[in-house]
């Protein structure tokens, strides 16, 4: 199995160490932790990446753009506050393949992306 490589976009690291610690024994999955959101969509530009998860407080109409080319490189997902969820559309739209509220346990998010990077198997 090739190894999988995803990058998470959020201001404090949290999901992405939730994410380190449910994958650990699989030893096939390495992860990025961008805390801007800038340095995230160029990371996914100029790098390969399974998945690209970003935090969608840190969106503003100028980030929101840059989806579109980014999900032709690769699956995107986003979480949202609850509050928030009203981005669904427009982000599935540009080509985010899921958006999951923030407040998830991270049990549901790792059933999510282990399912989106088997799906490329």
């Amino acid at each position: 199995m090739n190894p999988r490589h995803i990058v998470v976009c959020e201001k404090q690291s949290f999901l992405t160490a939730s994410l380190e610690r449910a994958f650990a024994n699989s030893g096939d999955v390495s992860f990025r932790w961008t805390a801007y959101v800038d340095d995230f969509f160029q990371y996914v530009e100029t790098h390969h990446c399974d998945l690209a998860i970003i935090n969608a407080e840190q969106l503003d109409a100028n980030s929101i753009s840059h989806f579109s080319s980014i999900s032709r490189k690769t699956r995107v997902m986003a979480v949202a506050l609850s509050e928030d969820y009203e981005l669904e559309d427009l982000l599935r739209e540009l080509g985010v393949t899921s958006v999951l509220p923030s407040e998830d346990q991270i049990d549901r998010i790792t059933r999510v992306v282990t399912k989106i990077l088997s799906a490329d198997e």
